[in-house]
């Protein structure tokens, strides 16, 4: 007598089902439905202290610390302060960290900065998780002056004519030196000399039609960390 396949081959494709089917059942991880609200995040605290502050210097072209740093941090309480864990914003890079300070006592978080190179800003923050809540620590890094723009934006009205307006920079003697300005959307921006170290930025909108914003962008002989050669074009709604 001669077996059929068909129900053979049917017994196997559904035993082929059966892990696909006791993983759902055992809860494989799943998108989330779209309409899961977030928790929102709650607004600092006004009556907490203000965190400190420690300022640290650093040559205008200087990307990394050429030693390690160290800010304190002490225990204002008065009972043993255990860290569990250190981190930090953008350029810090923490190294070492006790792991308890006593009451009333204080030690050093140490860690090497890096400065991201045409980009605005050297504030940090440097976060501490206690097993008496967060902590926080804010470091400067104060640069040596290379550049300086006399305006950072420059302004249109919907409807003006299409002329040209100039931005300022000037830069310390031994540092950079400007090479050229690009600009985005279809606008025109020039670089040209304005005497020693100083050069002027010309731009012209290719429209003022519609409001908008568009940037305008200083290229150095070298980098420029914790500083963004950027002048914003703006052209703004007549009132």
């Amino acid at each position: 007598m001669k077996t059929s396949l068909v129900p053979c081959l049917l017994a196997v494709f559904c035993l082929s089902l059966a892990p696909t089917y006791l993983l759902a059942q055992a809860g494989t991880p799943s998108t989330p439905p779209a309409d899961v609200p977030l928790r929102p995040v709650p607004p600092a605290d006004p009556a907490q202290p203000a965190p400190p502050t420690y300022e640290l210097t650093a040559k205008w072209n200087e990307r990394w610390s050429v030693s390690v740093l160290s800010v304190p941090f002490k225990n204002e309480s008065e009972k043993p302060l255990k860290i569990l864990g250190v981190q930090a914003t953008r350029g810090i890079f923490i190294g070492d960290f006790p792991s308890t300070i006593g009451p009333g006592r204080e030690d050093t978080i140490a860690f090497v900065h890096e400065g991201a190179d045409n980009t605005d800003g050297d504030l940090d923050l440097i976060r501490v998780l206690t097993d008496q809540g967060i902590k926080e620590i804010l470091v400067k890094i104060a640069r040596e002056a290379a550049v300086k723009f006399d305006v950072r934006e420059l302004a249109w009205t919907v409807g003006d004519a299409a002329e040209a307006k100039s931005a300022t920079i000037t830069v310390t003697a031994g540092t950079v030196t400007p090479q050229k300005a690009r600009v985005t959307g279809g606008h025109q921006a020039v670089l040209e000399s304005a005497g020693a170290h100083t050069w002027r930025v010309k731009v012209t909108p290719a429209s003022t039609a519609k409001s908008g914003k568009f940037a305008v962008f200083v290229d150095f002989d070298q980098p420029l960390p914790g500083t963004a050669p950027v002048i914003l074009g703006v052209i703004q709604p007549k009132e």
